[in-house]
Protein backbone atom coordinates (compact mmCIF):
# COMPACT_ATOMS: atom_id res chain seq x y z
CA UNK A 1 0.00 0.00 0.00
CA UNK A 2 1.64 3.54 -1.02
CA UNK A 3 -0.31 7.28 -0.74
CA UNK A 4 1.75 9.39 -3.27
CA UNK A 5 1.84 13.22 -3.63
CA UNK A 6 1.94 14.45 -6.93
CA UNK A 7 2.14 17.60 -8.25
CA UNK A 8 4.76 18.55 -5.65
CA UNK A 9 7.23 21.56 -6.54
CA UNK A 10 11.34 21.29 -5.82
CA UNK A 11 13.25 18.71 -7.34
CA UNK A 12 10.70 15.81 -7.74
CA UNK A 13 7.28 15.97 -8.64
CA UNK A 14 5.61 13.10 -6.60
CA UNK A 15 6.62 12.16 -3.54
CA UNK A 16 6.45 8.88 -1.05
CA UNK A 17 4.23 10.12 1.94
CA UNK A 18 3.49 6.61 3.25
CA UNK A 19 4.43 2.96 2.34
CA UNK A 20 3.61 0.40 3.80
CA UNK A 21 5.08 -3.65 2.87
CA UNK A 22 3.15 -6.76 3.27
CA UNK A 23 4.67 -9.03 1.07
CA UNK A 24 4.99 -11.86 2.72
CA UNK A 25 7.59 -13.30 0.11
CA UNK A 26 9.89 -11.25 1.72
CA UNK A 27 9.85 -12.69 4.72
CA UNK A 28 12.17 -15.33 5.66
CA UNK A 29 9.44 -17.24 7.91
CA UNK A 30 5.76 -16.50 9.06
CA UNK A 31 3.89 -19.07 11.03
CA UNK A 32 1.45 -18.35 14.19
CA UNK A 33 -0.95 -20.18 16.54
CA UNK A 34 -4.00 -18.80 17.01
CA UNK A 35 -6.14 -20.16 20.26
CA UNK A 36 -9.93 -19.34 20.76
CA UNK A 37 -12.30 -20.08 23.19
CA UNK A 38 -15.60 -18.54 25.15
CA UNK A 39 -12.88 -17.46 28.08
CA UNK A 40 -9.49 -17.00 29.04
CA UNK A 41 -9.65 -20.34 30.76
CA UNK A 42 -11.24 -22.21 27.67
CA UNK A 43 -9.21 -21.74 24.56
CA UNK A 44 -9.73 -25.15 23.43
CA UNK A 45 -9.89 -24.13 19.51
CA UNK A 46 -6.25 -24.07 17.70
CA UNK A 47 -4.98 -23.30 14.63
CA UNK A 48 -1.37 -23.34 14.43
CA UNK A 49 1.04 -23.48 11.32
CA UNK A 50 3.73 -23.57 13.95
CA UNK A 51 3.09 -27.56 15.26
CA UNK A 52 0.92 -28.14 11.75
CA UNK A 53 -1.89 -28.42 14.08
CA UNK A 54 -5.65 -27.76 14.52
CA UNK A 55 -8.04 -28.75 17.19
CA UNK A 56 -11.33 -28.16 17.67
CA UNK A 57 -13.85 -28.16 20.89
CA UNK A 58 -16.36 -30.96 20.29
CA UNK A 59 -17.97 -29.15 23.38
CA UNK A 60 -18.86 -32.34 24.62
CA UNK A 61 -15.88 -32.84 26.98
CA UNK A 62 -13.36 -33.94 24.38
CA UNK A 63 -11.18 -31.60 21.91
CA UNK A 64 -10.50 -33.37 18.07
CA UNK A 65 -6.94 -32.56 16.88
CA UNK A 66 -5.66 -33.03 13.91
CA UNK A 67 -1.77 -32.80 12.96
CA UNK A 68 -0.20 -31.81 9.54
CA UNK A 69 -2.09 -28.95 8.86
CA UNK A 70 -1.12 -26.07 6.49
CA UNK A 71 -2.60 -23.29 4.93
CA UNK A 72 -1.98 -22.25 1.35
CA UNK A 73 0.53 -19.05 0.63
CA UNK A 74 -1.96 -16.60 -0.68
CA UNK A 75 -4.33 -17.61 2.63
CA UNK A 76 -1.44 -16.70 4.37
CA UNK A 77 -0.55 -13.50 2.29
CA UNK A 78 -4.04 -12.14 3.53
CA UNK A 79 -3.47 -12.55 7.17
CA UNK A 80 0.16 -11.39 6.92
CA UNK A 81 -1.45 -8.30 5.24
CA UNK A 82 -4.09 -8.25 8.18
CA UNK A 83 -1.57 -8.22 10.99
CA UNK A 84 0.01 -5.53 9.25
CA UNK A 85 -2.57 -3.64 8.91
CA UNK A 86 -3.58 -4.33 12.37
CA UNK A 87 -0.41 -2.64 13.38
CA UNK A 88 1.02 -5.91 15.43
CA UNK A 89 4.20 -4.42 15.92
CA UNK A 90 2.81 -1.20 17.79
CA UNK A 91 2.29 -1.05 21.54
CA UNK A 92 -1.07 -2.73 23.00
CA UNK A 93 -3.38 -2.40 25.88
CA UNK A 94 -5.35 -5.43 26.05
CA UNK A 95 -8.16 -6.75 28.09
CA UNK A 96 -7.95 -10.33 28.84
CA UNK A 97 -11.91 -10.22 30.23
CA UNK A 98 -15.31 -8.43 29.59
CA UNK A 99 -17.33 -6.70 32.46
CA UNK A 100 -20.41 -7.57 32.53
CA UNK A 101 -21.68 -4.26 32.36
CA UNK A 102 -19.39 -3.59 28.89
CA UNK A 103 -21.30 -6.19 27.59
CA UNK A 104 -24.79 -4.78 28.22
CA UNK A 105 -23.58 -1.49 26.68
CA UNK A 106 -22.23 -2.95 23.76
CA UNK A 107 -25.49 -3.57 21.64
CA UNK A 108 -24.72 -3.80 17.88
CA UNK A 109 -22.25 -6.32 18.68
CA UNK A 110 -23.59 -9.23 17.24
CA UNK A 111 -20.65 -11.72 17.64
CA UNK A 112 -20.32 -13.73 20.66
CA UNK A 113 -18.03 -12.89 23.26
CA UNK A 114 -14.26 -14.92 22.44
CA UNK A 115 -11.28 -14.89 24.04
CA UNK A 116 -7.83 -15.30 21.98
CA UNK A 117 -4.16 -15.97 22.49
CA UNK A 118 -2.02 -15.25 19.01
CA UNK A 119 1.64 -16.09 18.57
CA UNK A 120 3.67 -15.08 15.60
CA UNK A 121 6.53 -15.71 14.33
CA UNK A 122 8.26 -13.43 11.62
CA UNK A 123 11.67 -13.88 10.57
CA UNK A 124 13.56 -14.11 14.07
CA UNK A 125 10.74 -12.47 16.29
CA UNK A 126 7.83 -13.50 17.87
CA UNK A 127 5.14 -11.45 19.56
CA UNK A 128 2.16 -12.58 21.66
CA UNK A 129 -1.28 -11.60 22.71
CA UNK A 130 -4.06 -12.46 24.74
CA UNK A 131 -6.93 -10.31 24.75
CA UNK A 132 -10.68 -10.44 24.80
CA UNK A 133 -13.35 -9.38 22.23
CA UNK A 134 -15.76 -7.21 24.25
CA UNK A 135 -16.88 -4.93 21.31
CA UNK A 136 -15.88 -2.35 23.93
CA UNK A 137 -12.67 -0.90 22.72
CA UNK A 138 -12.28 2.39 21.86
CA UNK A 139 -8.63 2.19 21.04
CA UNK A 140 -9.07 -0.53 17.91
CA UNK A 141 -6.57 -2.72 19.83
CA UNK A 142 -8.90 -5.29 20.16
CA UNK A 143 -10.56 -4.67 16.59
CA UNK A 144 -7.59 -5.10 14.81
CA UNK A 145 -6.33 -7.97 16.27
CA UNK A 146 -9.95 -9.58 16.22
CA UNK A 147 -10.03 -8.82 12.61
CA UNK A 148 -6.92 -10.92 12.21
CA UNK A 149 -8.18 -13.61 13.96
CA UNK A 150 -11.36 -14.00 12.58
CA UNK A 151 -8.94 -13.62 9.03
CA UNK A 152 -6.99 -16.70 10.45
CA UNK A 153 -10.51 -18.47 11.10
CA UNK A 154 -11.96 -18.31 7.76
CA UNK A 155 -8.76 -18.87 5.71
CA UNK A 156 -8.37 -22.19 8.17
CA UNK A 157 -12.31 -22.91 7.55
CA UNK A 158 -11.27 -23.37 3.57
CA UNK A 159 -9.05 -25.85 3.73
CA UNK A 160 -9.76 -29.62 3.45
CA UNK A 161 -8.09 -30.31 6.93
CA UNK A 162 -10.69 -28.09 8.89
CA UNK A 163 -13.40 -29.36 7.34
CA UNK A 164 -12.17 -32.74 7.89
CA UNK A 165 -12.63 -31.84 11.64
CA UNK A 166 -15.59 -33.64 13.22
CA UNK A 167 -19.01 -31.43 13.83
CA UNK A 168 -19.65 -29.69 17.06
CA UNK A 169 -21.10 -32.31 19.65
CA UNK A 170 -22.53 -30.53 22.39
CA UNK A 171 -23.80 -26.93 23.57
CA UNK A 172 -22.55 -24.23 26.12
CA UNK A 173 -24.97 -23.08 29.01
Amino acid sequence: MKYVLRGCSGEADERTVLHIAFDLAKQDRFEFALRYGPSAFDLQNEISTIDSRLSRDLINGSVHVAQGFEIPFEAKQRIYRALVLANYLGTKELSEGCEAAADETSAGSSSEQRNFSLKVLINGGSREFRWANCGNDSSGNTLGLTTVAEEIIREAEQTEAFRSLPPVQGARL
